[in-house]
């Protein structure tokens, strides 16, 4: 049975994502949550699938505050401490797997995730999603 757990640090966007699922469906199969990526409130182990649009952008384009004392970690300790928790909380299987969909180009994204992933065991792979209609090519890591 498919189950949904929706994870944002914005009160905003978890409020609005249960107004657009309110549906009967959408809400049987969906469960809101506002946390912190980098500190989740689940059990190591406990997804078969992390899907990110957007959070992997966000920690490699902006600083990140550090929960101590509010002092700005690197991208790169703020990149590392997001593959530490997706790491985590993700099943150990072979199935397991985080799909982050993105415009980045690989020869960006690919440097980055090669960096963290060697750490963390990963095996990267990529593909076009092709463009939008606006040119903007998209791409799915895994």
């Amino acid at each position: 049975e498919l189950h949904v757990v929706n994870v944002d640090f914005s009160p905003i966007a978890i409020e609005a994502m249960r107004q657009i699922q309110n549906s009967d469906i959408g809400a049987m199969r969906n469960q809101w949550l506002v946390a912190d990526i980098r500190d989740m409130p689940f059990q190591s182990s406990s997804f078969d699938l992390v899907i990110d649009k957007g959070t992997f952008d966000a920690f490699e384009a902006s600083p990140i505050r550090s929960p101590d004392q509010g002092t700005h970690a690197s991208d790169a300790d703020g990149v590392a401490s997001l593959f530490k928790e997706v790491n985590r909380v993700l099943k150990v299987s072979a199935d397991a797997a985080w799909l982050q969909f993105t415009h980045t180009a690989p020869e960006l994204r690919l440097e980055v995730l090669s960096r963290v992933a060697q750490r963390e065991a990963w095996h990267i792979g990529y593909k076009s999603l092709g463009e939008d209609e606006n040119g903007f090519e998209y791409f799915v890591y895994f």
